[in-house]
């Protein structure tokens, strides 16, 4: 094993986890024109709950949500460097959202191609880091599961503790019948 392990981050990862619209003002004073507070709306970016862009000001909400689709294209052209934001959040919780430190680190096992769903082994430097909270991974995606993961350090997936609260039990929706005569997606029609 190499000195220095990649920390890749998880396919849902998308470097920001939360977009603010925030209201600023300030006192305006002019002796031509006269004094009056003006306001404005800034695009704040966070990822694990710091501040990683506050963008232009925008003169109301209404302008600042028409103009998200290319502040979020630009920010991320000029002003976002993924990988110092990767190593300045090091020993933080990889799971997207998440700002608690880590506990463990779990090695991972196999890459797995999200188009075509074929695995590759990995060199075995390839770690992610989770907190409490975040050390299940469940057994529903091919790469980001228990079963993908070598415990490094720290507990595992036996010991989360915290999880509970966040449990969304999936519900049964029922079943459809179609009628007799019905084509189905494949053409096939139904007896």
């Amino acid at each position: 094993m190499n000195a220095k392990p990649s920390f890749p981050r998880l396919e849902d990862d998308e470097v920001v986890d939360e977009v603010r619209l925030v209201k600023r003002y300030r006192y305006k004073t002019s002796e031509l024109s006269g004094d009056e507070w003006r306001t404005s709306v800034v695009v704040v970016l966070l990822r694990k709950g710091e501040v990683v862009y506050e963008g232009r000001a925008y003169r109301d909400f209404s302008a600042a949500i028409s103009m998200l689709g290319a502040a979020w294209i630009e920010i991320f052209e000029q002003h976002i460097n993924c990988a110092e934001l990767e190593k300045r959040d090091r020993g933080k919780c990889m799971q997207p959202g998440c700002a608690e430190e880590a506990s463990s680190d779990y090695r991972l096992k196999q890459r797995w191609c999200s188009r075509c769903g074929q695995a590759e082994e990995t060199d075995g430097e390839e770690l992610r880091r989770f907190c409490r909270q975040h050390l299940r991974r469940g057994d529903a995606s091919l790469e980001d599961a228990d079963k993908n993961y070598e415990v490094v350090s720290g507990p595992g997936p036996g010991q989360a503790t915290g999880w509970e609260p966040c449990e969304s039990e999936a519900v049964f929706g029922g079943v459809i019948e179609l009628p007799a005569g019905t084509q189905t997606e494949e053409g096939d029609a139904r007896p």
